[in-house]
């Protein structure tokens, strides 16, 4: 007559049943335990790209605001340059047509460093945009992975105690 298996490994018999799914129970905790080891190493990674993709935002508003402060300064240089001109060619710089002149170089170098601050504001967002997606997604990539592993392992375990 057969007993029933009470969960004993039979030390005669090696091979039993009983030590089998013992063995296939551990090897396969063992590879759940691998793959959520996995999950969170692309979980880090996702949040090292995200911190990454942060850094990139402030460096691309920064660059912006050099680059508007050189565009300010040249437009300074280029105004005092023709003025410099004007004034050599007898031309009152205080008013009339060389005043509008004079402003309308103003005017258009603060245009360009404001356009050129907006384009880094804009560029930053997209890249923090980009780090709030990716963060999204490492998230649900690290719960669905992790949910794979367990529902992997259940019905692995069920099909090992033979419910399935």
């Amino acid at each position: 007559m057969c007993e029933p298996d009470n969960g004993n490994v039979n030390q005669d018999q090696p091979n039993s049943d009983a030590s089998l799914t013992r063995t296939a129970q551990a090897v396969n905790a063992g590879s759940g335990f691998v793959g959520a080891v996995g999950i969170e190493q692309q979980y880090e990674n996702a949040k090292l790209v995200t911190a990454d993709l942060n850094r990139q935002a402030f460096e691309a508003e920064s660059a912006a605001r050099v680059e508007a402060e050189d565009i300010r300064e040249l437009v300074t240089r280029k105004t005092a340059t023709a003025r410099a001109a004007l004034a050599a060619a007898g031309v009152n710089v205080e008013f009339g047509s060389s005043d509008v002149i004079i402003k309308e170089i103003n005017k258009d170098g603060e245009q360009d460093a404001l356009i050129t601050i907006k384009n880094g504001q804009a560029r930053a967002e997209q890249l923090r945009y980009a780090a709030k997606v990716n963060k999204i997604n490492a998230r649900l990539n690290r719960l669905t992975g992790h949910f794979s592993n367990i529902m992997e392992t259940g019905a692995k375990a069920a099909k090992l105690s033979g419910g399935g």
